[in-house]
C-alpha cells in the first residue's frame, strides 16, 4: 500500500509539475520566521561575494590581484548558492544540497587557480595552464585530490594551521563529502542522516520542517566554509584593506558565525 501511494502521489506532482511546486513553496513561506531565514541566508551570498571580490583591492605585489579569475569562476558559486536557497525553499532538500556542493566545489577551484596564478604573478592568468585550460574548455574541473596539496601548501594556509590547529581543507573536504552524498543518492549519510528523496519526504516536493531546517544550516555551514578559506589563505581580506573616502570596510561577521571562522577572523 505504501508503494502505491507514494507512486500515486509522485504521479500526481509530475503531472501537474508547476502548481505542485508553487503550492509546496506556498507551504514553506506560510511561516514568516523561515521567509526571514531564508532571505539572511540570500544576504549571506552577497557579503560573502563582496567579501571575496575584496581580493582585487589587496595591496601586496607578490599577488596577481587581476579579477578576471574571480570574474570567470567565483561568480558561479553565488549562481548555485542562489540555486540551493531557491530548491530549499520549493522543499527539492536532495538537490539543494547538491547545489552546495557545486558551489563549494567551483569556490574552492578559484581559490586554486589564484593561488596557481600567484606563482607567477607577472604572467597573463592566461598562461596560467590550470586556469587557462578550464576556461577553454579544454579540462575538467580540478578534483580536490589535485587541489588540496597546493592550497595547503599555500603560506598563509600553512601558517593558519599552525597557529589555530585546524586543517580548514580538511574540514571543507569533509563537508563536501557529505553534500557528495546528496548528489550521489546515497540512501543515509554517514552521520545518519537521510539523504535520498524518498527517504527524507517519500516524494519530492513535499514540505518537511525537519529537512528544510537541516537543508538551511547546510547553506549556512558552505557558505562559512567558503569564507574561511579564503580568509585563511589572504588574511588580507578582512584587513588591511584600503578605505575609499570615508567608507570603512566592514567585515560580515555572520561569515565568520563558526569557531574556525573566528580562527580565520584572527588569522593574520
Amino acid at each position: 500500500m505504501e508503494e502505491q501511494r507514494l507512486q500515486s502521489s509522485g504521479h500526481q506532482a509530475c503531472s501537474d509539475l508547476i502548481q505542485y511546486c508553487q503550492t509546496t513553496q506556498m507551504k514553506t513561506l506560510e511561516d514568516s520566521k523561515r521567509v526571514e531565514g531564508l532571505r539572511n541566508l540570500g544576504q549571506m551570498i552577497a557579503e560573502l561575494e563582496d567579501f571575496v571580490r575584496r581580493y582585487d583591492s589587496i595591496d601586496d605585489d607578490s599577488i596577481d590581484t587581476d579579477d578576471e579569475i574571480l570574474n570567470w569562476v567565483y561568480g558561479e558559486t553565488t549562481v548555485d548558492l542562489c540555486s540551493s536557497i531557491w530548491l530549499l525553499s520549493s522543499a527539492f532538500y536532495k538537490s539543494s544540497a547538491s547545489c552546495l556542493r557545486n558551489a563549494l566545489d567551483i569556490s574552492t577551484a578559484c581559490l586554486y587557480f589564484q593561488i596557481k596564478q600567484n606563482e607567477n604573478p607577472e604572467q597573463s592568468c592566461y598562461a596560467n595552464t590550470p586556469f587557462a585550460a578550464w576556461d577553454s574548455g579544454n579540462r575538467d574541473t580540478p578534483s580536490w585530490g589535485e587541489m588540496k596539496p597546493i592550497i595547503k601548501s599555500q603560506s598563509s594556509i600553512s601558517r593558519f594551521k599552525v597557529s589555530f590547529g585546524i586543517d580548514i581543507v580538511d574540514l571543507a573536504h569533509a563537508h563536501f563529502k557529505h553534500l557528495c552524498d546528496y548528489t550521489h543518492s546515497r540512501a543515509f549519510a554517514k552521520n545518519g542522516d537521510p539523504v535520498s528523496a524518498i527517504n527524507m519526504t517519500g516524494v519530492a516536493p513535499t514540505f518537511d520542517l525537519c529537512c528544510f531546517e537541516r537543508g538551511a544550516e547546510l547553506i549556512m555551514e558552505t557558505i562559512c566554509f567558503i569564507a574561511a578559506m579564503w580568509q585563511a589563505a589572504f588574511p588580507q581580506l578582512a584587513s588591511g584593506i584600503p578605505r575609499f573616502g570615508n567608507k570603512p570596510h566592514q567585515v560580515p561577521m555572520n561569515l565568520f558565525r563558526t569557531q574556525y571562522g573566528g580562527c580565520a577572523l584572527s588569522h593574520k
